[in-house]
């Protein structure tokens, strides 16, 4: 016995999209950018490597900056990351201003900044989530060549960015790449709780992608 369904129209010609991710998250085509990770006795990585960090504060520049050239999107410094995206007067900034930044570091541009926003200006932002992944869809990121940009709060106060680009699967380890204090290899399962000594939350993980204007 067959049974038999009536599919309205505009269902069955495929016009119907249902979108999942937030309403400013950026679809990349797949194969639009790719590097297959590399494997070897430490484990699957990416060929990327982050900068030491120029400023104290510019961990979103130097991850910005090493993105934008893991990627391709444009060859550009840390320097010209914070001078493109900071105001010319940070004083006047309700952000900057009010006591938080000495005046050295106003003038210096030494200050915190979004890392959503310099990955959106490099053109490598796809879109992010509040925690932390199960350690299997960071695995997926890392196979399909997209490093995981983190955001870590301290413990003690303040907050850093930093970037996984590999994962061990035996160890179930992740590798970091961290613009203040180097290359490391963190358990997944005790990451960040104990990491730098102090120790951090996770707090927003920033998923990465070469754009296209493909939809």
């Amino acid at each position: 016995m067959a049974f038999f369904l009536n599919v309205p129209a505009w269902l069955k010609y495929g016009n119907m999209k249902i979108f999942i991710d937030p309403d400013d998250a950026k679809r990349s085509n797949f194969g639009a950018f790719y590097q297959p990770p590399i494997i070897d006795a430490t484990g699957c990585r990416l060929p990327v490597s982050v900068p030491e960090q120029l400023k104290s504060r510019w961990c979103w520049a130097a991850i910005a900056s090493a993105l934008a050239t893991y990627y391709q999107t444009m060859n550009i410094s840390q320097v010209e990351i914070a001078d493109s995206l900071l105001s010319d007067n940070l004083s006047s900034d309700p952000v900057a201003g009010n006591g938080r930044y000495a005046n050295e570091e106003l003038l210096e541009r030494n200050v915190n900044f979004k890392l959503d926003v310099a990955l959106k200006y490099v053109n490598c932002f796809s879109h992010w989530t509040i925690g932390k992944p199960i350690f299997e869809r960071v695995q997926f990121e890392i196979n399909q060549g997209r490093p995981l940009g983190v955001r870590l709060e301290w413990f003690k106060g303040g907050a850093h960015y930093i970037l996984v680009n590999g994962y061990c699967d035996q160890e179930k380890s992740i590798m970091i790449e961290d613009p203040l204090h180097g290359k490391s290899i963190q358990v997944y399962d005790q990451f960040p709780d104990t990491y730098r000594e102090s120790g951090a939350v996770w707090t927003e993980s920033f998923f990465t992608n070469k754009l296209t204007n493909n939809i």
